[in-house]
């Protein structure tokens, strides 16, 4: 078992054959905005939350974990 995005290309690329399918884990959920507020973030934080957030988008990740494969 392992998490789309770790085996996308192989998904992508028709490499595993599929088992369970009708089972999926649960979701999670990557939350970096919990804090009570802005006003008082350092500038590590905010540099910090800046770069995974152009990260995320720049890797597509979103896709690529909530992307559902029906035949590989």
């Amino acid at each position: 078992m392992q998490t789309s995005y770790i085996v996308y290309n192989d998904i992508v690329a028709g490499r595993p054959v599929p088992g369970l399918d009708d089972w999926d884990l649960p979701r999670l959920t990557i939350n970096l905005a919990y804090y009570p507020s802005r006003k008082h973030l350092s500038a590590n934080v905010r540099t910090f939350i800046a770069f995974v957030v152009e990260h995320f988008a720049r890797m597509n990740y979103e896709q690529k974990w909530t992307r559902r494969f029906g035949v590989y």
